[in-house]
């Protein structure tokens, strides 16, 4: 079984931005996966472990991020998720009190790695969504960089998430 447990760790790690935390639940045989992202993610999250093999072996718990942040600094090194799937700007945060993730070795080459207990999960993270015909409309070029956005052809035509919903809106990373 710890076999198994190692094998979906793995497959893990080439699935999620993640911190590897400590044991985890000692007497669970189950790896434990704490996450803060929404419902569309997870389903995918589940769906790889899933046909990959993993089908019964993991508990995906799913928090806002407000909750889950404040469970990791509450928690510490006493935490029961063995992994937590979250943006490194609160990762980072945790660690820098807690000093609670392991180092993580992982064959993954991100473009900037500038800790060692976390590995990427998806490219929202840093990203710009624009939408097609709303900038062909406006007759402007897609933007390439968020320099690019501060251009003054780009006013008016720029939405972040609602900062009294989202505290992804308040990330300073």
């Amino acid at each position: 079984m710890k076999m198994r447990k190692s094998l979906l760790l793995g497959l893990v790690t080439c699935c999620v931005l993640f911190a590897a935390c400590g044991k985890g639940d000692a007497s669970s045989d189950k790896v434990i996966i704490y996450t803060n992202a929404d419902d569309e993610p997870v389903q995918v999250m589940q769906k790889v472990l899933d046909e990959n093999g993993f089908k019964d072996q993991y508990t995906l718990q799913s928090f806002g991020t407000s909750d889950l942040g404040s469970k990791l600094l509450a928690e510490g090194k006493n935490i029961e998720a063995d992994l937590v799937t979250m943006s490194t700007f609160y990762l980072k945060s945790v660690q820098e009190s807690q000093q609670m993730f392991q180092t993580l070795e992982t064959n993954l080459k991100p473009l900037s790695a500038d800790v060692d207990f976390a590995a990427p999960f998806s490219v929202q993270e840093g990203s710009i969504f624009y939408n097609t015909d709303a900038l062909a409309e406006a007759n402007l070029p897609v933007p390439t960089s968020l320099k690019d956005l501060a251009e003054s052809k780009y006013a008016g035509m720029i939405s972040i998430s609602d900062i009294k919903q989202s505290s992804t809106a308040l990330m300073k990373d």
